[in-house]
């Protein structure tokens, strides 16, 4: 049997006010102490604890992550079709990396959502514009 009913908090009215936030406090004291604490682990590393010379190497030289660097796909046709197969043709020539070629998909895709969005917009306002200046108009069976 659960331990805890499913959907309800242990705690459903929260931390209570005034107590403080116990991350916080560690954070407020580990501030105190830091200068000492790092001398510590710079101590270790140097007396060859590997846990801490890899705490410290870290803290130095994060590790690399990877950037993007700007892509030139010259001039993009003007159909959405043809811009995802115009980057599938520079990912078959080895002219754009996989995950850059997926990001430009996705690029590709929300734009064709945010243009179908707009159009329908549009539409729905030109429509409702046309209702506005036709009062007589009553509604057919299809717009109801």
């Amino acid at each position: 049997m659960a331990k805890f009913k499913k959907g309800t908090s242990g705690n459903p009215r929260g931390r209570t006010k005034g107590v403080p936030d116990r991350r916080t406090q560690a954070r407020e004291l580990f501030a105190q102490h830091r200068d000492e604490l790092v001398g510590v682990a710079i101590e270790k590393a140097l007396a060859g604890d590997m846990q801490a010379l890899r705490l410290c190497l870290e803290r130095i030289c994060p590790p690399i992550r990877a950037t993007d660097s700007p892509v030139n796909l010259g001039t993009l046709p003007p159909s959405l079709a043809e811009k995802g197969e115009h980057v599938l043709r520079e990912l078959a020539a080895g002219k754009l990396a996989p995950d850059t070629a997926a990001t430009i998909m996705v690029a590709i895709a929300n734009h064709a959502r945010i243009t179908e969005v707009s159009q329908l917009e549009q539409r729905i306002a030109a429509l409702e514009a046309g209702d506005a200046a036709d009062p007589g108009h009553e509604p057919s069976q299809r717009e109801q």
